[in-house]
């Protein structure tokens, strides 16, 4: 192969190349996302908080819509309803915990000892971790 054709090859095969791709790509517009914070806390503050769980989910795919990688645009897939529900489920479980844990710290205070108090806060633990990996399950979709 002569040169002439070496460098015929080199600039045809620049010229064709592919635009190069960011890593990451923002694409949303200042305008529409401050109009999208402005409704949703004017719906938070109009329903005393209970639409947060919406507006967080209409946040996140407005962020998640208008990025991509490598050019694939992501998608965010949560409901509200799904973020009300996990709330809900945390409301149900720690606040009687919390409830028993206070009676009975109390109770411990006043009649037991030192020792058992430690283990009262050790059994505690063991159940906040418990809690924790069924938490960590129920984020999970499948």
């Amino acid at each position: 192969m002569s040169d002439e054709e070496n460098s015929e090859m080199v600039a045809t095969s620049d010229s064709s190349a592919p635009p190069t791709q960011h890593l990451l790509e923002y694409s949303g517009e200042a305008k529409a996302f401050g109009w999208l914070v402005f409704k949703n806390t004017l719906l938070t503050i109009i329903t005393l908080g209970f639409y947060r769980f919406w507006a967080k989910t209409r946040l996140r795919k407005y962020i998640w819509g208008n990025q991509s990688v490598f050019g694939e645009k992501l998608e965010y897939t949560g409901t509200g309803k799904e973020l009300f529900l996990g709330f809900l489920v945390v409301l149900a479980v720690l606040v009687p915990l919390a409830i028993i844990f206070n009676v009975v710290s109390f109770y411990i205070q006043t009649k037991g000892g030192v020792a058992a108090i430690l283990i009262f806060q050790l059994a505690y633990v063991i159940l906040f971790v418990f809690l924790y990996g069924y938490a960590v399950l129920r984020a999970r979709r499948y």
